[in-house]
């Protein structure tokens, strides 16, 4: 009885030419030069597993005899293909000619220019915001958090210069995304993960995914993170390690309790404004028609990621339609109007609460200062840079000045004196 057993390579056969692929691949890169978060993701693939290493060495050796290729006669190179075969020497010596000329134009070619920079994008959040990314990656913001975001040809890079920020990333394989905390450089493997950057410390907690958490300009620094775990860097210590612990439950929704509050607050706003504030939070973009109906002012508020709130919101209270084109577009205009005569926008209703809660945790005083200046004619002031780099935590009404100078008072030591009716100076 004949067989159907039609069995493929084995897996052991076909997990080694994988190895050899991957090895393969970063050694090209490697030639071509690594940046610190390139060495870091390197590092972490050769230490995961030993076989790795091995495979890397392996083809290091075959890739050193190439290059020792590029010096030879071409005499000598015809010298050291396969031989014709006897029984076919046409076909055997047009395989070696192959051979020769796609090796010499492996060796030879020009390397690629690289598309050009794309222009970088920076970005501050006084009172939270959730970013859509160029690149389709989402960045949750937490007040007063500031991010530079470089969309280069080979690489998404993220300098976080203050605060934190939860990121959502669209993986890309030829396209690393890195995250640049102070001395400390995050690589996505596919991943959402959240960093906070302190005056003394960098912490980075993995929600979905993998990480690599390296110290720049640290040789073997690196360290691969988990979903659920959290990463830790004391950035005034001596001699500072990569920390890594299992984050608990608790722990996780304490470090992620900011996100909870993340709502637009608008106060005779008008709608072309409202609608650009939106769009920098989701995907669906809103695209308003005409000036007439973008100059609509609207009061309210709405959770920053709901689209679906904010045309309700458009449609029940200021008269404004909303039509979907697609997936990813809806446009606004004016409802049941003619678009090419007057209109006066209705008076809008006061919101009950138009000014929101601030929370700080750790938050230094400048920071919280500059948060609460944005909704107060009083402004405060700080003394001196001892005094702004106070870490301040609890909750304040944003509009309450009296409750925040007494909340510093008893809290943290800092006094208060006021200069006039709009300026109180603060001094630890």
């Amino acid at each position: 009885m004949a067989s159907n057993d039609q069995r493929g390579p084995a897996p052991t056969k076909l997990r080694e030419e994988e190895l050899e692929a991957e090895a393969s691949h970063w050694i090209a890169r490697r030639d071509h030069g690594l940046s610190p978060a390139d060495q870091a993701e390197l590092q972490a693939w050769l230490v995961s597993n030993p076989r790795h290493a091995q495979t890397f060495e392996r083809c290091e050796a075959a890739w050193g005899c190439l290059r020792d290729l590029r010096h030879l006669p071409e005499s000598e190179l015809a010298a050291l293909l396969p031989r014709p075969v006897r029984h076919w020497p046409w076909i055997a010596a047009t395989g070696a000619l192959a051979a020769a000329l796609a090796l010499g134009l492996f060796l030879r070619r020009p390397p690629v220019a690289p598309a050009p920079a794309l222009a970088d994008r920076h970005y501050t959040s006084a009172v939270g915001k959730r970013l859509i990314l160029p690149d389709g990656s989402i960045a949750e913001m937490h007040r007063g958090s500031e991010i530079v975001f470089s969309n280069d040809p080979t690489e998404r890079r993220v300098q976080l210069l203050r605060g934190e920020v939860l990121f959502d990333v669209v993986h890309q394989a030829d396209r690393p995304f890195v995250v640049v905390a102070g001395a400390v450089a995050i690589q996505d493997l596919g991943t959402a993960f959240d960093v906070r950057l302190e005056s003394d410390r960098v912490a980075v907690l993995v929600t979905e995914g993998r990480v690599v958490v390296s110290q720049t300009g640290i040789v073997g620094s690196s360290r691969l993170v988990r979903r659920g775990e959290q990463a830790e860097v004391r950035t005034q210590a001596v001699l500072a390690a990569i920390e890594i612990h299992r984050a608990s439950i608790a722990e996780a929704q304490k470090a992620l309790a900011w996100q909870e509050d993340r709502r637009l607050v608008f106060t005779r706003t008008s709608l072309a404004q409202a609608a650009a504030e939106m769009n920098l939070c989701n995907r669906c973009q809103l695209r308003v028609v005409d000036a007439k109906a973008g100059s609509v002012l609207i009061s309210g508020s709405v959770d920053a990621g709901s689209i679906d709130a904010f045309v309700s919101l458009l449609s029940s209270r200021f008269g404004v339609s909303a039509e979907n084109r697609s997936d990813d577009e809806i446009v606004l205009a004016l409802a049941g109007r003619d678009r090419t005569a007057s209109f006066e926008p209705p008076a809008p209703p006061v919101p009950a609460d138009p000014s929101p809660r601030l929370v700080f945790s750790r938050t230094p005083l400048a920071e919280a200062v500059a948060q609460m200046n944005l909704y107060n004619r009083r402004k405060l002031v700080v003394a001196d840079d001892a005094t702004g780099s106070v870490l301040v935590s609890g909750r304040v009404e944003a509009n309450n000045v009296d409750g925040f100078v007494s909340l510093l008072s008893i809290g943290f030591g800092v006094s208060a004196e006021g200069r006039g009716e709009t300026e109180t100076v603060l001094r630890k």
